[in-house]
């Protein structure tokens, strides 16, 4: 409850009264839709691994056995999520610059940097999820509601005082969404459940497809709320422009910093 409180603190602190006091409009708008399109990335490479290891974590909890190599198997699936929505975002480049040239040029040059948010929270979502099959969900949310948003604020006071440049900040701002997945993997370690040995997999075919069907049915259900969630960032950047979208961030309290 307490680092709830501090997170609340610190969220509003550095995107409800620095991010405005220091970035103007179109630098805003940049940050957004970065965030925005990061955390869409993250919900569709995850495939529906956060849900399932809700579900089916439970029946595999076996020390001896490694549960069932349930962690190494989830890891398999987020990480060809990332690979395929990696390659989409590099395919797709040039369509994305296309719909954004006109009215939002600036952020193209920082397209890429949505990667770093997207595939830091993938991870972090997958691994949040595993460890509270253990009922061990502290530090997930010290994590990300204190150790994200100080490392936030270092990065924007940093940028107030100039030490550094708008292109660093927004380099940092993003590579800063992989500081969680971090302490959650050395936590892991710590705790010696950090199995990431993919030949200690022993689920049967039965029940693998069980989780496959499971995990397709609620990915491609929750595909229509995922999408209408950064729609509206989106599609104003595409047709107002970085301003227009920084101006709507203000307005709607739109600089989350996940969809949890």
């Amino acid at each position: 409850m307490v680092i709830s409180y501090v997170g609340l603190f610190l969220g509003y602190l550095n995107k409800g009264f620095l991010f405005v006091l220091v970035l103007n409009e179109v630098q805003l708008g940049i940050v957004n839709l970065i965030l925005t399109l990061g955390l869409l990335f993250a919900q569709l490479a995850s495939f529906g691994t956060v849900i399932s290891a809700w579900k089916f974590l439970p029946f595999f909890k076996n020390d001896q056995n490694r549960h069932h190599g349930f962690l190494p198997m989830m890891t398999l699936v987020v990480f060809v999520g990332v690979v395929i929505w990696t390659a989409l975002a590099f395919v797709f480049k040039g369509n994305v610059a296309n719909l954004y040239v006109d009215r939002s040029p600036d952020f193209i040059h920082y397209y890429y940097l949505m990667l770093p948010i997207g595939i830091g929270y993938v991870f972090y979502l997958m691994l949040d999820a595993y460890l509270k099959g253990f009922y061990k969900n502290i530090i997930s949310v010290f994590a990300y509601e204190v150790v994200l948003r100080v490392a936030i604020l270092i990065a924007i006071i940093a940028l107030w005082f100039k030490w550094i440049s708008f292109n660093q900040f927004i380099a940092v701002h993003s590579f800063i969404y992989l500081l969680p997945t971090i302490i959650l993997i050395v936590y892991l370690k710590r705790i010696g459940e950090l199995n990431l040995d993919f030949s200690s997999i022993h689920i049967s075919r039965r029940f693998r497809k069980v989780i496959i069907q499971f995990s397709s049915y609620n990915y491609i259900n929750s595909l229509g709320a995922i999408l209408v969630q950064s729609l509206d960032v989106l599609m104003i950047a595409w047709l107002l422009g970085l301003e227009a979208t920084g101006v709507y961030a203000i307005k709607r309290g739109q600089f989350h910093y996940t969809n949890k």
